[in-house]
């Protein structure tokens, strides 16, 4: 038996019914992205089919150059469905305009049902990066329903439970969240598994759960991380340091990533970073430094969300380093907030709730009562009483202010 027919033989065992187009998707298949290289140079004249899987091995290596390239080849050979993928790899380079464009060239109805999953992953990816979580939701419900009983299950269920997960804890519903990431990691193995564990961290964090998420990243297994997706589990790691009130190692965990980041042009990571790095010297009266980092996360803008979550923090430095009025903060955050209420985005609107609150505490305005009742009906939404206390590290005089109010 030849290695193709080896190749194919295992796929069939691990996945009956899967249908191989190329032998290189056979290797993707079993997460074998290095023998899928090297069985795409085996092949004397590689069709679009195989251009395809090749730049799955990529994507999968990280190598984003290199997998557009192939994507690109497979489109010019007539394989449509490399248009997900590379729209898959645009929208996570942060060109959500081309990705868009891919996406609409898109003839859904003559794809698999693989590809059909994967488009509306993709699709959901799109509209929750562009801030209608809504519609990112409805998309991956589609992805999970037309997902069952097809045989490659076990290859698509860790993303779309993943997908899930994240939009369940955006939106609020922090227990159903939590059980699409947990299945998400019962169901997998090797590098799947590893971006199940880190998903399964963010939502952790952002339940204020440190303990928890600091277990879910010891247990990565990094000798399989390619070094860009170290990037993620430093910001992570940077996120529970702010948490714990340990702005020390938070900014040199943001500073590790950071450099990561730069070097592999991994660009949302390193703005979130950015922004971070931004506040937190801010609110320690660096002021220098905070607009450094400030002017840097401008660069990294790539769509809608990006903008709210840049003029958020641009607001927050100019009011601590002096540049904004209170007064003129307050009634820049009102308009902020106001536009993350209408993207779905509840966890950033209470930021800045807490944010505007603060502000009319220290200007006297009476009506800072009514944004600390705001704060508590979201955080009983959220299903996370916990979801301030990043901010709240900011400022600690608001610690017992807004503790009195939340549920607990």
């Amino acid at each position: 038996m030849g290695e193709d027919e080896r190749i194919r033989s295992r796929v069939e065992e691990a996945h009956p019914g899967a249908t191989l187009e190329s032998v290189v998707q056979g290797c993707v298949y079993l997460e074998e992205f290095d023998k899928g290289i090297e069985a795409y140079r085996d092949i004397p004249n590689p069709s679009g089919d195989d251009d395809r899987w090749l730049g799955v091995c990529h994507f999968q290596r990280v190598e984003d150059a290199l997998a557009q390239e192939a994507f690109e080849r497979a489109i010019e050979k007539g394989q449509q469905a490399a248009r997900v993928n590379l729209a898959h790899l645009l929208r996570m380079s942060d060109r959500a305009d081309r990705a868009a464009d891919e996406l609409q060239n898109v003839d859904f109805a003559r794809l698999t049902p693989y590809d059909q999953v994967f488009f509306l992953r993709v699709k959901s990816i799109h509209e929750e990066t562009n801030g209608n979580l809504r519609e990112a939701l409805r998309f991956s419900e589609e992805a999970w329903r037309r997902l069952q009983g097809i045989p490659e299950f076990s290859i698509l269920a860790p993303s779309i439970l993943s997908q899930l997960g994240i939009l369940h804890g955006r939106i609020g519903r922090a227990q159903r969240a939590i059980w699409f990431l947990e299945r998400g990691i019962q169901l997998t193995s090797g590098l799947q598994q590893l971006k199940a564990r880190i998903r399964w961290a963010t939502v952790l964090v952002a339940q204020g759960r440190t303990d928890d998420a600091s277990q879910a990243l010891a247990e990565v297994d990094s000798s399989i991380m390619p070094e860009p997706m170290t990037v993620e589990v430093e910001w992570l790691k940077a996120e529970i340091a702010w948490l714990l009130g340990d702005s020390e190692d938070a900014l040199r965990r943001y500073a590790l990533a950071i450099s990561v980041a730069q070097r592999h042009q991994v660009v949302y990571e390193e703005f979130l970073c950015q922004l971070a790095v931004s506040t937190i010297f801010a609110f320690d009266g660096q002021d220098a430094l905070a607009l450094e980092h400030l002017r840097r996360a401008q660069e990294l803008v790539s769509d809608r969300s990006d903008q709210l979550a840049y003029r958020f923090r641009e607001i927050l430095v100019f009011s601590a380093i002096g540049l904004y009025r209170d007064d003129h903060a307050i009634r820049e955050l009102l308009g902020t907030s106001e536009a993350f209420g209408d993207m779905g985005l509840l966890q950033e609107q209470g930021f800045v709730r807490f944010h505007i609150c603060r502000l009319k505490r220290i200007v006297g305005d009476s009506s800072f009562s009514e944004e600390l009742d705001s704060i508590y009906l979201l955080a009983k939404s959220l299903q996370n009483p916990a979801f301030l206390e990043r901010e709240i590290r900011l400022v600690p005089s608001m610690k017992e202010v807004v503790e009195n109010q939340l549920p607990a």
